[in-house]
Formats: C-alpha cells, structure tokens, sequence
C-alpha cells in the first residue's frame, strides 16, 4: 500500500478555502481487505467536506467518511491489486503558520514495505494583507483589489474614495473584486472595516495606487 497527499503548493491566506488531495494505490501485488484511510488535519484547519474523485475499478467501494474532530477516515472493504482512490478534502485555513497535514493507509494484510503507508503535506498560512496597488489591464496579475485573508472575518464593509473625496465605491460584504471600473489611473483611498469571529469592528485606512497601461 502507498498513498501520497499535496495541497498543490497552493498561496494561502488567513480565511482561504483550499484542497487537499489523496491518492492511495494498492501497489503490493496481491488485493487488499479492510483498508482504512486516516488523515489529520492541522489544528488551524477546518474541516469542510470530502469527495471521492475517482476509483480505478468498480470493484472499489469507499465508505461514507467519519469525522471526528480534526481527524477525518474512510473504510475500504476491497481494494484490489493496482487498484487507486483519489480523494478531495475541502477545508478552511485558520491562523497564518505553518501547517502540517498527515495521511496514514493500513490494511487487513500485512505489508512488506511500511515506508510509504503514510505521507505529510506542508503549507504555509499567509498572514491577512491589504494591498496598495492594482493594475487592471485584464492580465489575470493584480487587476483587483483583492484583500488577502479577507475570509477569516464574518462580514465586511468597504468605501473607497478618489482624491477629490468622492465614493466611487461603497459595498457590505465586498468580495475583493473592484477593479476602478470607469476612473482614472491615479490614488485612491479607502476605509475597510471588518467584523471578526468573536463581532468585534476592525477598522483599517489606507491608499490604493491604481496604475492603466
């Protein structure tokens, strides 16, 4: 048995819904009875929901995942010899730091090689970041003003001003997509307020440099 797990060395920030994959392969030779899939999510990590993506023969039954706290498993009566489940877990990052996932397979039989029954992933949780610049020229590379970590808070409210004062923007629950639709190239200003988890009211100020080429 061998099973492998990546977040795709996905950017994360604070609030950012992410996926992990898990892929486990039954490369032994001979079918496998009873196997059970155990992955431990960070603490900072919330749980949201799991897929099976794909199974390589129909013969392959996943059974419906058991969540108990930060530990999520899977059953799997038969897994045949070079038979693959791949897996999808969605959750929610905490936090910024380091976070460190771990996935073990085990089955009925025993196995000749341990060495690749479990796998780690590694990623790190971005700290929540404004930004001051955005070049809207539909490149996909900073074209909004897009709020990193902006998840982790449970509502919004935002202003944004052009220099002479007047709200070219005013929006609750802003979804880190103004682009400066219609203004010009220049300074911009703005006043975020932000309520977290626990309703408390954040407030932040700042300019935003919007450069059109």
């Amino acid at each position: 048995m061998s099973v492998s797990k990546t977040s795709f060395e996905a950017e994360i920030y604070e609030g950012d819904e992410f996926e992990y994959e898990i892929v486990v392969s039954n490369i032994g030779g001979t079918p496998a009875t009873n196997v059970s899939i155990v992955d431990d999510l960070p603490a900072s990590v919330s749980y949201l929901s799991s897929s099976v993506v794909s199974v390589s023969s129909s013969q392959i039954q996943v059974g419906t995942p058991v969540v108990s706290g930060s530990q999520i498993s899977w059953s799997v009566p038969f897994l045949p010899a070079d038979g693959v489940i791949t897996l999808r877990v969605r959750v929610k990052a905490g936090d910024a730091g380091t976070i460190t996932n771990l996935v073990v397979v085990a089955s009925e039989e025993e196995d000749t090689d341990e060495t690749n029954n479990q796998d780690t992933d590694v990623n790190e949780v971005l700290p929540f970041r404004i930004p001051n610049v955005i070049t809207p020229n539909a490149d996909g590379d900073n074209d909004t003003f897009e709020i990193k970590g902006l998840g982790k808070f449970t509502a919004s409210e935002i202003v944004i001003l052009n220099r002479y004062g007047d709200h070219v923007l005013e929006k609750t629950n802003y979804q880190n997509d103004w682009d400066a639709p219609g203004q010009v190239a220049g300074t911009y200003f703005y006043v975020l307020k932000l309520t977290d988890r626990s309703g408390r009211v954040h407030e932040f100020t700042g300019w935003i440099q919007v450069i059109k080429e």
